[in-house]
């Protein structure tokens, strides 16, 4: 899920694309393409629809405690916030977890 502000979703792809990155992702949604920006259910809803997940058993991985933490929280998802570029210091509701490192996602899932 990613919010488009300045680059549509389109672009975003045409980069992933152009890093070999687009290979490893199963679901992409754009902000633009939804409608929809991050907290608004939508986007969360149809990310886990394409997945075939439900919120419990999805966890999403964010830097933005207003968008990304309370969205995902909002329709019951469990979030990590990655502070590894941005440290969101605002007081919104902070995520269950906090990494630095991308490879600590692994490590909190169990599966390092």
């Amino acid at each position: 899920m990613c919010d488009t502000g300045f680059t549509p979703g389109r672009v975003i792809k045409q980069r992933l694309e152009e890093c070999e990155l687009a290979q490893y992702l199963e679901v992409l949604c754009f902000s633009d393409e939804v409608g929809v920006p991050k907290p608004g259910h939508e986007i969360f809803a149809k990310a886990l629809a394409e997945l075939g997940a439900r919120p419990p058993e999805a966890l999403h991985v964010g830097d933005l405690k207003r968008t990304d933490i309370a969205g995902a929280h909002d329709i019951g998802m469990h979030a990590i916030r990655f502070r590894g570029v941005h440290n969101d210091k605002t007081d919104a509701t902070e995520a269950e977890t906090v990494i630095d490192r991308h490879e600590q996602i692994l490590e909190v899932l169990g599966l390092d």
